[in-house]
């Protein structure tokens, strides 16, 4: 794990967010990282563990071409490759994974990093799906030197807008569709979703979240937008802050007035999609706002959750009424399963999501959107 503080520079997050919805590539985004952490090239790959396959999805640097191809049809040899992917936005050096002085006696070395000047390399992958992962890699001459706490740190600084991105961008058309300028598209996504200024102030707000404004879940005036719930409302504000300084903040867990369970993710919109929207007529938001409600979840969380991680039917059931933040006795009796059988479920959730306790996982499935 990487020791040393970064903050993502909005540039950049401004970069991940527009490649992430299409608008474009994710090279320009990358080659920003590789700016910043220094090196001969870098890569962003999607690998599917289950098919054995690798696409790459942008490169920056000097990429030597041919070795690039190589690469890609051998890389079930590449060293470089752990046997399984680090924990989801870790940033890892190849050094720890195998020494530069056995790299270098490798067929690999020889035939793809020799000839491209690569000596050091250090990366950082995010779970894009159950056996689905996107991971970018830095990569530098023996002169240059291996990667540093610090670069760790900058890689890992981004792993949180890359996951953020992907998972809001690629569950739903409808915000590719409104980052793109298409107002129109608004009311079509499921969850509450809310435009702020970058004084917070509210400018749109689509029918979600009018209608959870109305249940006495959310505030919203021209002040801003809060939720009703005095327990979290400092955590609800903070995020919401945190997204329009440029920066990914976890979600929060909030209750309505009913007692049902919400989540807010707070997302920057950057600057680029500011515009757009801009220009259709949005007066400049600076972050959405987007509110994941649990109502309904049994009936679509568990398949979501299935989907994503390859948890089996069982698991994905009492995943998603762990994600719901409560304790085991209440889980256990609303599943009508005993306390050891939970406890074995945990285990395997836990391994299958790449999380240790119930918090990790719970912020981890908040930030999914709901399927609909």
């Amino acid at each position: 794990m990487a020791s040393a503080a970064y903050a993502a520079k909005r540039d950049v997050t401004d970069a991940l967010y527009e490649a992430a919805v299409g608008a474009a590539g994710w090279s320009g985004a990358i080659g920003d990282i590789l700016a910043d952490v220094g090196g001969v090239q870098a890569l962003m790959i999607e690998a599917d563990l289950g098919a054995g396959t690798h696409v790459h999805l942008g490169a920056a640097g000097a990429i030597n071409e041919e070795a690039a191809a190589l690469c890609q049809a051998e890389h079930a040899l590449n060293p470089w490759t752990p046997a399984q992917p680090p924990p989801s936005g870790r940033a890892i050096t190849m050094s720890s994974l195998i020494p530069l002085r056995d790299l270098e006696r490798t067929a690999f070395y020889a035939d793809v990093l020799g000839p491209s000047d690569l000596a050091f390399g250090a990366a950082t992958f995010v779970r894009t799906g159950p056996e689905r992962w996107v991971g970018w890699g830095f990569g530098r001459s023996r002169q240059q030197g291996d990667y540093s706490a610090r670069d760790l740190a900058v890689l890992e600084a981004y792993a949180p807008h890359v996951a953020r991105a992907i998972a809001l961008a690629r569950r739903s058309d409808g915000l590719a569709r409104v980052r793109n300028g298409d107002l129109s598209a608004l009311d079509g996504l499921s969850p509450g979703t809310v435009l702020v200024d970058e004084a917070g102030r509210v400018l749109l707000a689509n029918r979600a979240a009018m209608a959870l404004e109305a249940e006495g879940a959310l505030r919203l005036s021209q002040d801003g937008a809060a939720c009703r719930d005095a327990a979290a409302a400092a955590a609800f504000s903070a995020a919401v802050a945190d997204a329009l300084a440029g920066a990914a903040p976890s979600p929060v867990r909030f209750r309505g007035k009913s007692g049902a369970v919400f989540a807010l993710v707070a997302t920057p919109l950057g600057s680029r999609a500011a515009e757009r929207l801009a220009e259709a007529g949005a007066r400049r938001p600076a972050a959405a706002l987007f509110v994941f409600s649990s109502k309904g979840a049994p009936a679509a969380a568990p398949a979501l959750l299935q989907d994503l991680f390859g948890f089996t039917p069982a698991e994905a059931r009492v995943a998603a009424e762990m994600a719901l933040g409560d304790g085991e006795a209440e889980i256990a009796g609303r599943l009508g399963i005993g306390l050891n059988s939970l406890k074995t479920h945990r285990r395997r959730i836990y391994d299958k999501a790449g999380v240790s306790r119930q918090a990790q996982l719970v912020r981890l499935v908040s930030r999914l959107p709901d399927g609909g």
